[in-house]
């Protein structure tokens, strides 16, 4: 893990360090115990703005929000959590004094709840030491037919806490699209009251946004263009009232093309993470659990993560969707493993993988992992152990949270294609991680045949754009489509090419593509992505390329299967290239800019400024 010439420094003046906050809170300490009133919250188009309420009940200057978030669920030692009761109970009794000043040191603004505080004057206090903390408050809740007996009301807690100036917003239920709100028996029932839900929490408090939270199991890992005809889409539509979503998104080392997928399912709401990271347990047996532990691994991917997050926020460019993400979580919880003792540290969770099948081969093609080893070790997510003492975690991501980093490793890009019938497939990854696969024709999931196009953002590294063009069953519309869309990405972003299958119709095997006048188009499109070998391509020879939009000079790497034309047998072909990402798109890549975001403010003087050294808008 190597870290930009920002990182020691940043460590040196960050948070964490005793006597570091110790001015601001004697002047917190001299605040008045009267109510403030509600600070001010909204969504407007794709950002959400806020206006902080101070200490003498004036609302500051509205100002973007760019939400560096903890998930809050603390259960001590020997504690379990059998109902959402429970659950408060841990929440109301945790030392929330000492973990939101913690919170509040690592360059943290805001906390989500899985669960309501209470209507009571512990509920308020609590809120009270995140408001002198400075963090905002997300409060979930889950519709009121869902409540557990005895439990107050959803008018009674919004009444309770609307006016409270730490209040951020609301979210309605926890991935509930895949737990149901543990009520419904459907998830066309349980749809229906998050909306209803929605709606009321709306009526009751309008000062504040309502967001919904959605989770993703294996099977929706990586989905890109097939997530239109996932259940995603009628989800979201089932609950028109939500002002944004939290995601709990699980996809490894990246997001791979979550940020496609977000644009597809819907364009006009923005989202943040509602959790996001891994724990710090390696496993290196997937069928026992047993491994090692290995904070190492917690810590760079949590900061790996906030960099991609910390790129696309919507308070920095407009026309993105993000405002943040909340880091699951802040304490270990030795509750999470049923099979193990409340008193112990257990190794146990679950896989969080998805394979996919070389059907022509019979064996693995690629893996799609949730988490670095394939699996959720439930009980070691923390930032701190349940003793209150911080992972390496909490510290890496106090300096990413201090958004006077980022991060400037090279980013390694793969592409793998298959030739020689129906079954063939390409796959394209990102750090090791896939991002996509496709079979050729016959195969779930299907639609690889012929040209596969990915985009990479150069400035944000994330996964703009996936399409197909099947140039077997339709040589004209494909190439007209395919070099519209290659003509139309943007300078300097990174174009990845795969074929599954074949990519020319079937004229003759030894027929080359450069001879195939329909395609002729296709081909001189590749040569301006710098390839000398685009004219060669012959019928259902693999073929894989990774180039750069609008850059003169040669592919960055290109490759052809070797075999026969004859027999048509060829072998597949796999590339490997390395690329860094350049944010401003100055030209200078992010590991050398000393302007990362080409403002005229250089990154030293935006660390010693305390001010984001991405965003050009605050200067």
């Amino acid at each position: 893990m190597r870290f930009h010439h920002l990182f020691l420094a940043g460590a040196l003046l960050g948070a964490g360090q005793p006597g570091l906050h110790a001015q601001e809170d004697r002047a917190l300490e001299t605040g008045t115990n009267q109510p403030l009133g509600s600070s001010l919250t909204w969504v407007k188009d794709r950002q959400l703005f806020v206006r902080r309420r101070d200490r003498f009940g004036r609302l500051a200057r509205a100002e973007l929000f760019k939400m560096r978030g903890v998930s809050y669920s603390p259960v001590a030692t020997c504690q379990d959590v059998l109902d959402r009761r429970e659950l408060r109970e841990h929440l109301r009794n945790s030392p929330y004094r000492d973990y939101f000043r913690l919170i509040q040191e690592m360059n943290a603004n805001c906390i989500k709840t899985y669960v309501d505080l209470g209507t009571d004057k512990t509920a308020t206090r609590i809120l009270d030491e995140a408001y002198r903390r400075g963090l905002w408050v997300w409060i979930t809740l889950i519709p009121d037919a869902a409540h557990e007996q005895g439990e107050a009301s959803n008018a009674e807690i919004v009444a309770a806490y609307k006016d409270h100036p730490a209040l951020l917003g609301w979210i309605i239920g926890n991935e509930w699209n895949l737990n149901l709100h543990w009520h419904y028996a459907s998830i066309g029932a349980a749809q229906i009251d998050t909306q209803a839900t929605v709606q009321l929490v709306k009526n009751l408090d309008g000062r504040h946004p309502v967001a919904s939270s959605l989770g993703f199991n294996p099977d929706h890992y990586n989905l890109g263009p097939a997530i239109e005809t996932s259940e995603f889409p009628n989800i979201l539509s089932g609950v028109p009232g939500a002002d944004l979503w939290a995601i709990n998104l699980y996809r490894s080392r990246n997001f791979g093309s979550w940020w496609l997928e977000w644009e597809m399912l819907a364009p006009d709401k923005p989202f943040f993470f509602g959790e996001f990271g891994t724990d710090s347990w390696r496993t290196t047996n997937l069928a026992t659990g047993d491994g090692l532990l290995d904070v190492t691994l917690q810590a760079g991917v949590a900061v790996n993560l906030f960099d991609e997050i910390h790129r696309n926020l919507s308070a920095i460019d407009p026309s993105r969707a993000c405002i943040g993400g909340s880091i699951f979580s802040w304490t270990d919880g030795w509750w999470k493993d049923s099979k193990g003792s409340l008193c112990e540290q257990d190794v146990g969770g679950f896989a969080a993988l998805k394979e996919k099948t070389d059907f022509r081969g019979g064996g693995l093609a690629t893996t799609f992992l949730g988490h670095p080893d394939g699996y959720s070790n439930e009980e070691n997510f923390g930032l701190l152990d349940v003793s209150g003492n911080p992972k390496q975690a909490y510290n890496w991501l106090s300096v990413a949270y201090s958004l006077t980093w980022t991060q400037t490793n090279p980013v390694i890009l793969q592409a793998r294609s298959q030739g020689g019938g129906p079954d063939a497939y390409y796959w394209m990854s990102m750090d090791g991680e896939p991002f996509v696969m496709r079979y050729s024709a016959f195969s779930e999931p299907a639609g690889g045949r012929g040209f596969n196009v990915a985009v990479i953002d150069a400035a944000t590294g994330v996964v703009s754009s996936i399409k197909n063009y099947d140039t077997f069953a339709d040589p004209s519309g494909a190439t007209a489509g395919m070099v519209a869309d290659l003509a139309a990405v943007a300078l300097g972003d990174y174009v990845m090419i795969a074929v599954a299958d074949t990519a020319l119709p079937f004229v003759n095997t030894c027929t080359p593509l450069g001879s195939v006048p329909v395609l002729q188009p296709i081909a001189e499109a590749l040569r301006g992505l710098g390839s000398s070998l685009e004219s060669s391509i012959q019928y259902r020879q693999p073929y894989v390329l990774v180039g750069r939009a609008g850059i003169p000079g040669a592919a960055l790497v290109e490759a052809l299967g070797q075999g026969s034309c004859i027999t048509g047998i060829f072998a597949d072909v796999q590339v490997s290239t390395v690329i860094r990402l350049d944010f401003d798109r100055d030209g200078i890549p992010d590991d050398v800019d000393l302007d990362a975001d080409n403002d005229g403010v250089s990154n030293l003087i935006e660390l010693q400024q305390g001010t984001d050294i991405l965003d050009p808008a605050e200067h």
